[in-house]
């Protein structure tokens, strides 16, 4: 286990510039409809200056509302933002008064002028971003919504611990993966109104639920292929019909008509809509497969329901041929579990407070990623190759958490078992918990302890190659770290009933995989061959009510591949390297964290399809040009190059256009400009004023775009084009620049 050191990398490519004559068309044909566009959005949208307006005021047309717990509020610096925190598309400071002021920060913000980025979606995250700018007191970010035309989006991303001297965010939409699998926890309730019917579920909120149980993603499903072909099925019923899944087409087949939802249900709980998890027998014959990979769709369908502020739990022990009956499903199908649906009743929603994340001396403590549940389940894969880079201890806390421990989130529902509960990242029949997570890698075998968060070193010495003879499977022998997982059937009120060992399994085996996503690894599994083989390596001989059931592998891939989107088209890049990379990110430059052993020279060697737009390549460390070696063959071009490992290496690779071109092309636009503006719109005596106010419009509408080429070019010319000062600034800056 090796201590290391971040690095940042940043690609940055020179788009390609298209042949003048499609330029020249291009711009004569939509200079007009440009210069229209851009004053009808300066008028709806003026410059962006929110402000505190007061606490809890409802009168504006868009309003943020903030809530944050904290001895000192004086200590807080509070920004509120859209899109990425680093370079946000809009932002603006709402708290920094700095003293000693005491007591909770509660705030209502004007957003009215920032409304171009509303209603909040995937593509207008908005953030709020809390500092702590001294140390020693306590506090958490427990609300943060947003109005807008009369409907109120609140943060599934509450609470959040601030801590001393750190910045810490809630967001708007979206989960943080760490913070989804700390949220996960079972609903039972739901409100019975109308026949458990109102409030509905959205088709919207039911589709992303299915998705993540079970749909198609970048690299195959959501989930493992556990089972070979994937055959299990999810059935929807609601008030009026029962659907079968698709998840080739993200669509609802009817499949009866009626209401179905609770036919065979007995104790179980009751909502909106009731999924049911069958197994098709002719698909796969093995029922132990079978309940693995419908742990993965269970454990999905947890993390998204929560995320977006519905509930579900997991149940079984309903009439089996009741439900089989009532649902018409084929002979060859059988329901494997149920889960019911909804919003929760008010006295059940989710009420947390937090609580330090684990840690301890031999592992350190959890960090939230910056990776978001639906881009980690978008992105989840199985891959059987890795490189030999050992896992580090930050790593290895992560995988062993998210496989199975404690959430750094209390429940604060007035339950009489659950208030003050820190449940655990996955579910268990009855909270039974019978599972025991071993850890192998080059120094020896080792016992996850979930409640203290620590390892126990139980075998000296690489025992992989025994550990992979044992599983009946010589490829995992080289995976830097394995998890063997055991099920300790004395923990179980029934040792008879395999379904919830098997089941609670699948649910570790995904959130392996999904946190290996969020920190760059690759995860793989394998059951066990040889149970009695495994427990003589494991030391495991006298304990008669252990059984090891299978082993997941986790490393650093030996190639790590990404889709980036580029000028609105998807490309694959790859990255050979001796480093672990994280936190790609593809926004008008590409860019990725690398981490090495300290004191070690690190390579990259980034690989760019030919038919991805760009000219020219950039590499620089810290803001400092680095050489690197490019190699090209008859469809790629590969940089290489080296860094030392040191703390917070910044490296940036940068494509740009041709810098002769792109004057003629700013030479070209100001000459059509001030032709249209003396012949068509203003006198010759407002020409400049006209031109001040053109540019200063389409760069607000138009923007960082064509502002961050033209940032690239007037750097080359020793002009100053700073990409994220005020409008009025930027269009003054755009004139000078453009009377060359």
């Amino acid at each position: 286990m090796l201590e290391s050191v971040n690095s940042k990398v940043d690609v940055v490519m020179k788009k390609r510039t298209p042949k003048l004559a499609v330029l020249l068309l291009l711009l004569c044909l939509g200079l007009a409809v440009t210069t229209k566009i851009g004053i009808n959005c300066f008028q709806v949208f003026p410059s962006v200056s929110s402000k505190i307006s007061g606490l809890k005021q409802s009168n504006f047309v868009a309003s943020a509302d903030v809530y944050i717990q904290h001895t000192y509020r004086g200590d807080l610096v509070v920004d509120l933002g859209v899109g990425n925190p680093d370079q946000p598309d809009w932002s603006v400071n709402i708290w920094n008064e700095g003293g000693g002021e005491e007591g909770n920060l509660d705030l209502a913000i004007d957003i009215s002028e920032a409304t171009r980025h509303l209603p909040p979606s995937e593509s207008n995250r908005w953030f709020l971003r809390v500092y702590d700018a001294k140390s020693g007191n306590l506090g958490q970010i427990a609300e943060f919504t947003i109005t807008y035309e009369g409907e109120t989006y609140a943060s599934a991303c509450v609470p959040v611990r601030i801590f001393d001297l750190q910045a810490c965010f809630s967001y708007i939409p979206g989960v943080p993966l760490e913070l989804a699998l700390s949220r996960r926890m079972s609903i039972r309730d739901f409100p019975d109104t109308e026949d458990y019917t109102v409030p509905e579920v959205s088709w919207e909120l039911l589709s992303r639920v299915l998705w993540a149980g079970y749909g198609y993603s970048s690299w195959g499903r959501t989930v493992p292929n556990i089972c070979g072909n994937y055959p299990l099925t999810i059935y929807v019923c609601n008030k009026t019909a029962a659907y079968r899944y698709d998840p080739e087409t993200q669509s609802l087949e009817t499949w009866k008509v009626g209401d179905y939802r609770f036919h065979g249900i007995q104790w179980q709980h009751r909502a909106p809509v009731e999924l049911f998890i069958a197994w098709d027998m002719n698909k796969c014959s093995d029922i132990r497969l079978g309940w693995e990979e419908a742990g993965c769709i269970v454990q999905n369908i947890y993390l998204q329901a929560n995320a977006l502020g519905l509930g579900t739990v997991c149940t079984s022990g309903y009439d089996e041929e009741a439900v089989h009956e009532a649902l018409g499903l084929p002979t060859n199908e059988i329901v494997l579990y149920n889960m019911p649906l909804g919003h929760p009743e008010p006295s059940s929603f989710y009420n947390f407070t937090i609580v330090d994340p684990p840690g301890s001396s031999e592992l350190p403590q959890v960090r939230q990623s910056s990776v978001f549940l639906e881009y980690a389940l978008m992105e989840t894969r199985s891959s059987p190759v890795w490189s030999e880079i050992p896992l580090t201890r930050q790593e290895i806390s992560q995988i062993l958490w998210s496989a199975y421990g404690r959430s750094y989130l209390k429940d604060m529902r007035p339950s009489f078992w659950s208030f003050q509960y820190q449940h655990r990242t996955v579910p268990s029949a009855h909270g039974q918990y019978p599972l025991t997570i071993w850890m192998a890698d080059s120094t020896g075998v080792y016992v996850y302890n979930d409640y203290s968060h620590r390892i126990l070193l139980e075998i000296e010495g690489d025992k992989r190659a025994e550990i992979a003879e044992a599983a009946g499977a010589s490829w995992i022998a080289s995976a830097p770290t394995m998890l063997m997982v055991a099920w300790n059937t004395s923990k179980m009120e029934d040792p008879e009933r395999q379904d919830y060992a098997y089941t609670e399994v699948g649910c570790v085996v995904q959130n392996v995989h999904l946190e290996s996503v969020a920190w760059g690894l690759v995860a793989d599994w394998t059951n066990i061959a040889d149970e009695d083989a495994m427990k003589v390596v494991l030391g495991l001989v006298e304990h008669t009510d252990i059984r090891p059931l299978t082993v997941v592998t986790v490393g650093h891939p030996s190639t790590y591949q990404y889709k980036v989107r580029w000028n609105g088209t998807t490309y694959m890049i790859s990255i050979s390297t001796n480093s672990t990379v994280t936190n790609l990110s593809d926004d008008k430059e590409i860019n990725f964290d690398v981490t090495g052993p300290s004191g070690t020279i690190g390579f990259c060697n980034v690989t760019l399809p030919k038919e991805m737009p760009y000219e020219a390549f950039t590499v620089s460390i810290d803001g400092t040009p680095v050489d690197y070696t490019l190699n090209e063959n008859a469809t790629h071009n590969s940089l290489y190059f080296t860094y030392n490992n040191m703390d917070g290496r910044t490296v940036n690779v940068i494509p740009e256009f041709a810098s002769s071109l792109l004057l003629f092309i700013i030479f070209l636009l100001v000459t059509v400009v001030t032709i249209l503006v003396k012949n068509t719109y203003l006198k010759k005596a407002h020409a400049r004023a006209f031109f001040n106010y053109l540019f200063k419009r389409n760069i607000e509408k138009s923007g960082r775009f064509l502002l961050m080429r033209t940032q690239r070019a007037t750097n080359r010319v020793k002009l100053t084009v700073k990409p994220n000062v005020e409008h009025s600034e930027t269009a003054t800056t755009y004139a000078r620049a453009l009377r060359l």
